[in-house]
């Protein structure tokens, strides 16, 4: 996968006062490909507090219909604070093309 396969990314919505870039915690994190990939579940998406890279429990899943993959923390995520997204390489389209490895960064709401 080229550049031009990079998954739209974002969180489940906007905070209360309407911010993009901010998440009320609680929310999913998304990412939509272009185009049908694989590697989903697989460790290929997940998401860490930037401040201390501990990871966050989630699950993954993976809508083949609409090309989404969804992350739902296990644990509900600290309001006020920066987490970074992370897709890996180890996600390919149907030739077998690796993702370009992405990740983007959040912070949630109060």
């Amino acid at each position: 996968m080229g550049n031009h396969h990079r998954p739209a990314t974002g969180c489940d919505g906007q905070d209360a006062r309407g911010e993009r870039g901010r998440c009320q915690p609680g929310r999913h994190v998304t990412a939509t490909f272009g185009e049908a990939v694989s590697g989903l579940p697989g460790g290929t998406f997940a998401l860490r507090n930037a401040a201390t890279g501990a990871l966050v429990s989630a699950a993954v899943s993976y809508n083949a219909t609409t090309r989404t993959a969804t992350l739902n923390p296990t644990v509900t995520l600290a309001g006020r604070t920066k987490y970074t997204a992370v897709l890996s390489a180890g996600i390919r389209d149907a030739a077998g093309n690796p993702l370009v490895g992405t990740s983007w960064s959040f912070t949630t709401g109060p």
